[in-house]
């Protein structure tokens, strides 16, 4: 479905992120505060399958109710990561169900109606990864700007070319997350398919 309606469920991801946020932040029991945020859209995981995600570098502080102070989040967490899921899927879903309601959406052959789709959503684990920035703020400023200023598929993945066939290195997934039948090693990817890898990338 993101694939066929790239624009509305990009956007969809955007405004479904900074609504959890914020949700979770204005909560007195986690901060109670109005908080802020950088955003970066990914189109693509590491192994350059089609995965969109979104990058979000949040500060651990907030501005209180008045707008006079900073309130600082604890030292050990910014907001709960199970409720921070929790609020996200449920928004997602809801804003999901609205496009489809709108007729915003192409669906995809097969689609058994929003009450299957939910069902299906709601039956996996969703899971908000947060962590503190790792090597201070720059390194991560640095991480999100490479993805803002590249195409996925860069000359450094390029191992060789010969006989019109290119082998690219790709970041292989642990084991235990590998689809079934996938072996480790740098997968070679043939002419005919890199064109789609990188058109995938258009917006």
């Amino acid at each position: 479905m993101f694939y066929i309606n790239q624009q509305q469920c990009y956007s969809l991801l955007f405004h479904a992120a900074w609504e959890a946020l914020q949700k979770a932040g204005r909560n007195p029991s986690f901060l109670g505060v109005e908080v802020g945020a950088v955003a970066v859209l990914h189109t693509w995981g590491q192994t350059l399958t089609y995965h969109p995600h979104i990058h979000l570098l949040v500060p651990a502080v907030g501005l209180s109710d008045d707008g006079m102070e900073w309130v600082t989040a604890r030292k050990n967490f910014f907001v709960p990561v199970q409720a921070l899921s929790s609020i996200f899927r449920g928004i997602l879903v809801r804003r999901l169900k609205q496009l489809i309601d709108q007729n915003a959406l192409k669906l995809p052959a097969g689609f058994k109606g929003f009450e299957s789709l939910k069902q299906k959503l709601y039956n996996k684990k969703w899971h908000v990864f947060s962590d503190k920035a790792f090597g201070g703020l720059s390194k991560v400023l640095e991480y999100l700007g490479r993805y803002t200023h590249r195409v996925g598929i860069t000359n450094s993945r390029l191992i060789r070319m010969e006989k019109g066939r290119g082998d690219l290195l790709l970041q292989r997934l642990p084991s235990t997350w590998r689809p079934k039948g996938d072996s480790p090693g740098s997968p070679g990817i043939c002419p005919p398919v890199c064109p789609t890898h990188t058109l995938i990338r258009v917006l």
